[in-house]
């Protein structure tokens, strides 16, 4: 609003009317406030597991916990957070005009909104450790060993995996809660506020 003037005919409420008029000549500290308290509000979704309104995020389906136990994982539940890559990659930009808070993952939108997930067929082959015998070398649960390449004991094995398709629930983490219009607004009182 470079500018921009109004005139009530009141010193005392000029003065402050300018000074209002002069702080909204640059807004980028407001964004940024608003950037901010929108980045924590977001992050604070991911703990609680809720969407904007309050609601409380899908829970994971069987088949991923069952996988994620088979690896080992030791915080399964943890929705989004469990190796950081969307919790960790959330962001928050703000500029004159506006606040944006964001994550730079492809999944992010995946996991905003929902959808289905596809992988594609695929093969190839792999190099097995084994004894001096031959016999593949197994470690604690079963499953074979990886040989490295300056291993002299090993064999290829052939693998093909097949076209599969999940379903994946959305779990809204980007959006305005009621507090955050609250927050916001208080921002916006702050930021007008002139000292008498």
């Amino acid at each position: 609003m470079p500018g921009a003037k109004i005139t009530v005919g009141n010193a005392d409420i000029d003065r402050k009317l300018g000074a209002i008029l002069d702080r909204l000549d640059d807004p980028a500290p407001l964004y940024r406030d608003i950037a901010e308290l929108l980045l924590n509000s977001t992050r604070e979704r991911f703990l609680s597991q809720t969407d904007p309104t309050g609601a409380s995020w899908a829970p994971l389906s069987k088949d991923y916990l069952k996988s994620a136990e088979k690896r080992g994982s030791r915080f399964p539940t943890a929705i989004g957070r469990l190796n950081g890559y969307l919790f960790g990659q959330l962001v928050a930009q703000s500029s004159a005009d506006r606040a944006e808070v964001g994550s730079n993952r492809v999944y992010a939108a995946m996991f905003q909104f929902g959808g289905t997930s596809f992988a594609g067929q695929r093969a190839g082959s792999v190099r097995l450790a084994t004894d001096s015998a031959g016999k593949l070398l197994r470690n604690k649960r079963g499953g074979a060993v990886f040989a490295s390449s300056k291993s002299a004991d090993f064999v290829h094995r052939a693998f093909a995996t097949g076209y599969y398709e999940a379903s994946v629930a959305g779990r809204a983490f980007l959006g305005f809660s009621d507090a955050d219009q609250v927050g916001i607004m208080a921002a916006v009182e702050d930021y007008l506020s002139v000292p008498a």
